[in-house]
């Protein structure tokens, strides 16, 4: 028997005053050039997985926050990096 590890990073954030939806996840999604399932909303936090060279390039460059902000039209101070 043997075990396929994940080895995905995923970066949590808290968004303020906004419900996520579908059409915003695959706008994060899009992007981010990650595939829908990379994007992962969980009780009001936002998960992304860097599965795409785009989205790596993205994350080494710290702009991933912006990223997501500007996909979701909405001003940078209401993204809130946390760490689980």
């Amino acid at each position: 028997m043997f075990e396929i590890r994940d080895t995905k990073l995923g970066y949590s954030m808290k968004i303020k005053g906004l419900k996520i939806n579908r059409p915003e996840v695959q706008n994060i999604a899009t992007d981010l050039g990650v595939a829908f399932r990379d994007v992962v909303v969980n009780n009001g936090i936002l998960t992304v997985y860097d599965t795409s060279k785009k989205c790596q390039k993205i994350i080494s460059e710290k702009s991933l926050y912006m990223f997501v902000a500007m996909a979701l039209d909405i001003p940078l101070e209401d993204v809130t990096p946390i760490k689980i």
